[in-house]
């Protein structure tokens, strides 16, 4: 049996794919056991996915892979030896959260690169630009929960969200995903007000964020746009160089 053969110009649907399996797990992560590891499953699938994306670009791949090893081994050292003090340790989770952004932010840079040295829009550098845009919800949440972990307070979270219990006692983030959450939202300037950032770090992150999102969709945009009539306008000059 011949392997199958992944056409590397769908390498940005995968990622999308990747990030949508995700974002519908997002309930797993306020369970219990095997069914919220899955969860961290989906998310370790979306570092390899982003890997894999850029294999192609020998010194990205060989940055990110850097990169992402230590979080994926955190990942898999807390899950087959939990009562390691190492893996208990909020400097250690911080940091993992830490080189996960920076990961994060290195495939962004490496889609929007991509499409913006292109002199044409495909449907892949399409699901790379929403990808791009996804992920950068994701680097913040990174940086959120590494905030959290070694400033615990950095954020106000409503009752019955994450490590807040019934009765407004705000007890350690067990739920980690609640700041992805608050991300994603933030990316969207949306606001609901269920989490809010309380120290100045946080207050100061958040707006970059909400800056971000912002600026991200205009020249994305823009850069689309441009791509589209450039195209237009080589096909029409194409035509009229044409027979007669």
């Amino acid at each position: 049996m011949k392997p199958v053969k992944i056409d590397p110009g769908h390498r940005f649907r995968m990622l999308l794919t990747a990030l949508a399996l995700l974002l519908t797990a997002y309930p797993l992560i306020k369970t219990e056991g095997l069914t919220r590891v899955s969860f961290h499953a989906f998310f370790q699938f979306v570092l390899l996915v982003g890997l894999f994306s850029i294999r192609r670009a020998r010194g990205w791949f060989t940055v990110g892979a850097l990169l992402v090893t230590p979080p994926i081994l955190d990942f898999w050292g807390e899950l087959c030896l939990p009562d390691l003090a190492l893996w208990r340790s909020a400097g250690v989770q911080a940091a993992s959260h830490v080189l996960t952004a920076a990961y994060l932010a290195l495939l962004i840079v490496f889609v929007l690169r991509d499409l913006f040295s292109s002199r044409e829009v495909t449907t892949d550098r399409l699901y790379g630009a929403l990808s791009a845009y996804m992920l950068t919800a994701l680097v913040f949440g990174s940086l959120y929960t590494a905030l959290e972990l070694v400033a615990p307070g950095s954020f106000s979270i409503a009752e019955g969200l994450g490590g807040v219990a019934t009765g407004g006692e705000q007890k350690p983030l067990h739920s980690q995903g609640t700041l992805y959450y608050f991300s994603f939202i933030s990316l969207t300037t949306v606001g609901f007000g269920d989490v809010s950032p309380s120290s100045a770090t946080a207050q100061m992150i958040v707006m970059w964020e909400s800056i971000v999102g912002q600026a991200f969709l205009t020249i994305l945009v823009a850069r689309l746009v441009g791509l589209h009539v450039a195209a237009g306008t080589e096909n029409g000059a194409s035509e009229e160089a044409g027979p007669g």
